[in-house]
């Protein structure tokens, strides 16, 4: 194996690790969780997806330039082959580029989802679910950015966070605060019918345990 190939072959092998990882990202963000999580979650995405952002940028680069190598060894060698190497470099490009667009599309989905829930719940989270959608425009930008050399437009509005003034204006706001309200409170409830059982069955063995010294 050549040397070129093998680069190649080491250059790929970085590109689906670095596609596991943003696979592995988007499977963080689950938009059944709490907003508190969603929170917490999306912040270590943003963190994260630059870095294997970069090193796919870098990858589809390197890969850029090695095609360069190889036509220019094509022609050298065999003139006649170059238009179908070509063509062939073209389509792999192609569809590592699919690859790549999958994978960032299927992160932000994800992100928006999440992003969805913790915006629909402002009146009880508002710092957090501002947090969340700040975050994941932030990391959209990343990601917008690195579409653009691979002549990908975006397709994704910016998210815009709903103000507390307005969630106290809507139905589905205070739906959903009385919800999560209703079962912190039943939370409570439990906690203290649970801490009055004990302290009941405490004093009847305080009081058993008196008789039978006596």
């Amino acid at each position: 194996m050549g040397k070129v190939q093998t680069t190649s072959v080491t250059i790929a092998e970085v590109q689906s690790s670095a596609l596991r990882a943003l696979e592995a990202l988007a499977d963080k963000v689950d938009s059944k969780c709490k907003v508190g999580a969603i929170a917490k979650a999306v912040k270590e995405i943003e963190q994260e997806v630059g870095l294997w952002i970069a090193v796919l940028a870098r990858c589809f680069q390197l890969q850029d330039e090695i095609a360069v190598l190889e036509l220019d060894r094509v022609f050298d060698s065999a003139p006649a082959d170059l238009d179908g190497h070509r063509v062939a470099l073209d389509v792999a490009k192609q569809k590592r580029r699919e690859l790549v667009v999958g994978k960032t599309k299927y992160l932000m989905g994800r992100m928006d989802e999440a992003a969805g829930v913790a915006d629909s719940n402002v009146l009880l989270h508002a710092w957090a679910a501002r947090a969340v959608v700040d975050l994941i425009n932030s990391a959209a930008v990343i990601v917008d950015d690195f579409h653009v050399p691979l002549g990908i437009e975006s397709d994704r509005d910016s998210l815009k966070a709903t103000r507390w003034r307005d969630a106290t204006r809507s139905p589905q706001q205070l739906k959903n605060a009385g919800a999560e309200a209703g079962r912190k409170a039943l939370t409570g409830v439990a906690i203290a019918a649970s801490a009055a059982a004990a302290a009941v069955v405490s004093a009847g063995l305080a009081k058993d345990a008196t008789k039978s010294g006596e």
